[in-house]
């Protein structure tokens, strides 16, 4: 019966891998599903939360009924050891270098943005980014100006050693193969359990040591995803009970005092984003937490309680997913909208407005008889579809007269012009320093930053970078983004 579930759970996961590359609209949605989880843009989570799903399954159909092999049987006890020193050393390392890197270059212990190489990354002490070199390795081959390089690392190129890139990519690697082995090697615990714990040992295994991964690669030690995996992954796998509980407090006592620390010193003032961290390690946690009360007391109608409680934490993802999906299915409105891209657009029906840095901007006017929906614009932008800003303006409207500001803190190894200003039809910017160049500790320069954009302008982090790019400067940080609260679009996302 085992084995038939199993299979089941393989086809399943197949047909999500398969249907995620052949309809958009059933990768958002399957996209928004992970989410639950392991919350992000990026592309490629749910491919790897598939397939790992997938080899899971396939681990324990070739290996369920087989007893271990010599080789399996040397390295056994070697195995616990290198799956935790690699995550160790993974999380050690991404936590290593942000701290080694906002020293170097003498930035905030707060969200930053990274420009870099013609491109970006960001990163902060509750999700950094910087275990993304590892993914360099790849993406460097395929770096370009294009939008679709994004956060993917290759901003790190040059401002962190490589060797570091290296001991990254390498660790996760022995992190990943370690993984898969050590649910070899207890598979023969895991067949002596009754059949609904056995399937619960896999889903939670596979569940909590996938989020593990997730912050390995995105987000760090203190990212919402990492401290319930981990807690639920030790729980779940070490024998040593007592330690487990002492292990597991230690670890929500600490992260339960920085936050709070983190909080009362300001560190998340017009940080958006917390709430929805803290809201991540709470449906992470009550996910993984009821998983492991279907595993521990070992009822069948717990399941079904299971399945219920999970359904309260899908609903809002899909449903923002179709929310999302509704506005880009909509026609073209005849009074036109406004459209941003990286590409000269040459189709007649394109107006060019201006720039924003190298981000070109056009009004678009159907024709009569055009039949065209806010997605066709979207393809004809040539941005990736889960990046922002959103390249088809909000509501398809046009600029008011009024433009919404943010402030900021610029931070740049090249001297800019003091009390610089400009204005255009797109964007007002005004800069000046808010320490004195020539004294500037180590060589750094740091400005106030505001920016005014048009209400309709995509006002999300492309465009900071893209307006602060326009000055000239090519590598640059920007920290400490204030959004206006008076903001009723509510346009900056972190």
């Amino acid at each position: 019966m085992d084995k038939k579930i199993y299979v089941t759970g393989i086809i399943f996961l197949t047909l999500c891998f398969v249907s995620y590359f052949l309809n958009d609209y059933v990768s958002g949605i399957l996209h928004a599903l992970v989410n639950i989880i392991a919350p992000g843009r990026s592309d490629s989570k749910p491919i790897f939360f598939f397939s790992y799903g997938i080899t899971i399954g396939f681990i324990y159909l070739f290996y369920y009924a087989k007893k271990d092999s010599v080789l399996v049987s040397k390295i056994k006890k070697y195995i616990p050891v290198s799956l935790w020193l690699s995550v160790s050393a993974s999380f050690a390392l991404s936590l290593g270098v942000y701290v080694w890197f906002m020293i170097k270059y003498h930035l905030p212990f707060t969200y930053t943005l990274i420009a870099h190489n013609d491109t970006f990354t960001s990163t902060a002490l509750l999700h950094n980014h910087f275990t993304k070199g590892a993914l360099v390795f790849v993406t460097q081959f395929f770096a370009s100006s294009g939008i679709a390089n994004v956060d993917s690392g290759t901003a790190l190129i040059g401002l962190v050693p490589q060797w570091i890139f290296f001991a990254q990519a390498l660790v996760v690697l022995i992190a990943v193969i370690s993984f898969v082995l050590y649910y070899r090697i207890v598979l023969g615990y895991i067949r002596s359990l009754t059949l609904t714990r056995n399937i619960s040992f896999s889903l939670l295994y596979g569940l909590s040591s996938f989020m593990v991964l997730k912050s390995m690669l995105d987000g760090g030690i203190f990212d919402a995803v990492a401290i319930p995996s981990i807690v639920f992954f030790v729980v779940l796998t070490v024998v040593h009970k007592k330690r487990v509980m002492w292990i597991v407090s230690t670890l929500s006592a600490v992260h339960i005092i920085l936050m709070s620390w983190l909080y009362c010193t300001g560190y998340f003032s017009g940080d958006q984003d917390y709430v929805y961290h803290m809201y991540t390690i709470l449906v992470d946690g009550a996910v993984l937490g009821v998983l492991y009360i279907t595993f521990a007391l070992q009822h069948n109608r717990l399941y079904f309680l299971t399945a219920l409680f999970l359904l309260i934490f899908m609903y809002p993802q899909v449903k923002g997913y179709v929310v999302s999906t509704d506005y880009i299915d909509q026609p073209v409105s005849t009074d036109g909208a406004w459209v941003s891209s990286y590409k000269m657009l040459t189709d007649s029906r394109f107006t060019s407005v201006g720039e924003v840095g190298r981000v070109n901007v056009y009004s678009f006017v159907p024709s009569a008889s055009d039949d065209i929906r806010v997605s066709d614009l979207v393809d004809m932008s040539g941005f990736i579809s889960s990046y922002t800003p959103v390249t088809v303006i909000y509501d398809q409207c046009f600029p008011h007269t009024s433009f919404i500001s943010s402030n900021m803190k610029v931070h740049s190894p090249v001297a800019v012009s003091s009390h610089l200003s400009t204005t255009t039809r797109l964007y007002g910017l005004s800069m000046t320093p808010y320490q004195d160049p020539g004294g500037t500790s180590q060589g750094m320069f740091e400005y106030n930053h505001t920016v005014s954009f048009a209400p309709c302008l995509p006002m999300q982090l492309a465009s900071f970078v893209e307006v602060v790019r326009s000055l000239g400067l090519s590598t640059f940080f920007i920290s400490d983004i204030q959004a206006n609260t008076n903001d009723p679009l509510n346009l900056v996302t972190f």
